[in-house]
């Protein structure tokens, strides 16, 4: 859902790849530099088209628990983590790191709008949001998010789109196991700034679940800044971002 913006286009895919993690302050430097390595590398296999990588802002508090750093990988459609050149590819965490960090992986199915030309509007941070609903209430509240809430947020300043996924496990069983989110949503922003402006709020606000739904849902939302990006060869060649920090 994007909308006339400045916002910086990169490679998109169908499904997402989503890999939080938690690892120690001394060991960061040296884990963020291993990451920009590993990203890079995975990209050259096949249906992996892009690749983010974030660290949370602390200043906006957000709510619910969300993962230190936070991976993103756009992939043509999950399939990509099924091919014998994933399953044959080293995915390993090297020993340094292996017993000081914590893993959460999902993998997202997009629903909604896709990005047009596969390409995607991206700014410097995202606001990311992961709900779970009670099952009698999902398709009311699909609705509010999709044709109410979305639109009130994406009309602030500074607020550049938003891509919707669904767990892609669902097409397997309708209960997740323990750690997964049924829904995520990414809203792209020109910077973290922009969450905490009035005009912001007051978008947000105008969107505001409605107060049956609200004891129905469960969601976690924080603002993360992004601190590396890359793309696949065959999407366009490699395009990064400053490293800033985390």
């Amino acid at each position: 859902m994007p909308k006339e913006t400045k916002g910086r286009a990169l490679p998109a895919g169908s499904a997402l790849l989503h890999i939080g993690t938690e690892i120690s302050a001394d060991l960061a430097p040296d884990f963020d530099r291993w990451c920009e390595e590993d990203l890079r590398s995975n990209l050259g296999l096949p249906g992996f088209v892009a690749a983010r990588r974030f660290v949370r802002d602390e200043v906006w508090p957000g709510s619910g628990h969300c993962p230190q750093y936070l991976t993103l990988y756009d992939l043509q459609d999950p399939s990509a983590l099924v091919s014998q050149a994933y399953a044959s590819h080293d995915q390993s965490i090297p020993d340094p790191y292996r017993s000081q960090i914590s893993i959460e992986r999902s993998v997202y199915r997009e629903i909604g709008e896709l990005p047009q030309n596969q390409t995607q509007a991206t700014g410097t941070a995202i606001l990311h949001v992961t709900v779970d609903v009670e099952p009698a209430f999902t398709d009311e509240f699909l609705a509010w998010y999709a044709e109410v809430h979305v639109p009130a947020v994406l009309d602030a300043p500074g607020m550049i789109a938003a891509r919707r996924f669904e767990n892609a496990l669902l097409a397997e069983s309708p209960v997740l196991p323990e750690g997964q989110h049924t829904y995520c949503t990414l809203y792209e922003m020109e910077d973290e700034g922009v969450i905490g402006r009035p005009e912001t709020l007051a978008s947000s606000s105008r969107g505001a679940c409605p107060t049956h739904l609200e004891s129905r849902r469960i969601a976690a939302n924080r603002v993360y800044t992004e601190i590396f990006r890359s793309a696949s060869d065959s999407s366009g060649g490699v395009q990064r971002a400053d490293v800033r920090g985390g």
